[in-house]
């Protein structure tokens, strides 16, 4: 099924634009720097057990994000839904 589909939008960026793509930017290179990079992944399935791990358990709970004002996205969105 494609994006559309689903009423996703998406958007085409061009090489020389990337600055309008910057928080995944950032994004993919934290996660290669601080999780592909670190850890051996020997099989697919390393992968699917590691990767959902970095993600709630260091991305979300550890690491602060300077988009949301240095604090947690767990810290973020518990302020935010309150």
């Amino acid at each position: 099924m494609k994006l559309p589909a689903l009423s996703i939008p998406t958007m085409a960026i061009g090489y020389h634009l990337h600055y309008k793509n910057a928080m995944m930017e950032s994004f993919f290179r934290t996660l290669r720097y601080e999780e592909v990079n670190l850890f051996k992944h020997e099989t697919y399935q390393d992968v699917l057990i590691r990767l959902p791990y970095f993600l709630e358990e260091v991305y979300n709970q550890k690491r602060l994000h300077s988009a949301l004002g240095y604090c947690l996205p767990n810290e973020f969105e518990e302020v935010l839904l309150d």
